[in-house]
């Protein structure tokens, strides 16, 4: 069964704690780097392993070239979770 948009929000959301710090209390579809201190590209590499490990996806490269937020972000986790499954 895929996961629900929720479950991933809050995955997502203890993902971008771990990786950010406690400051970050909300994220949406629309959040970008520009909305979350710390969301540097190093931090961004941490942020992708990290979703990575959480989820137990890959990320496809051409992927990675194109996200630009979160709501992206989501979208990819619901179709790599559904197609595993």
């Amino acid at each position: 069964m895929a996961m629900s948009e929720e479950e991933i929000y809050a995955g997502l959301l203890n993902v971008f704690r771990e990786t950010f710090g406690p400051s970050v209390t909300e994220i949406s579809a629309q959040t970008t780097s520009r909305d979350v201190k710390g969301w540097d590209s190093f931090n961004h590499l941490n942020l992708i392993l990290a979703l990575e490990s959480r989820f137990q996806v890959a990320f496809p490269n051409e992927f990675l070239k194109t996200m630009t937020n979160v709501g992206d972000i989501v979208q990819q986790i619901k179709t790599l979770t559904s197609a595993a499954r």
